[in-house]
């Protein structure tokens, strides 16, 4: 890391900590709702305000939540 991207870096607030941050938060996410039944994750989806179809697998379902989660 050269000198000006260190004070680039540290003027915009660190963003590589921030990422991992993120990151951390994705990983705990999907470690919770892949621990949830059908049931759980479309109660879950529905307070987030997504509406799940339960029809659909749960690996489907898990991947709804977690792509819609990154958006927010």
């Amino acid at each position: 890391m050269t000198i000006w991207s260190r004070i680039k870096a540290f003027v915009s607030g660190w963003p590589e900590a921030k990422t991992e941050i993120t990151e951390e938060k994705a990983e705990k996410l999907q470690a919770k709702l892949s621990k949830m039944t059908k049931k759980q994750l479309e109660a879950y989806g529905r307070k987030q305000g997504i509406e799940l179809d339960r029809r659909r697998s749960k690996k489907k379902l898990l991947e709804t939540l977690l792509s819609s989660s990154s958006m927010s």
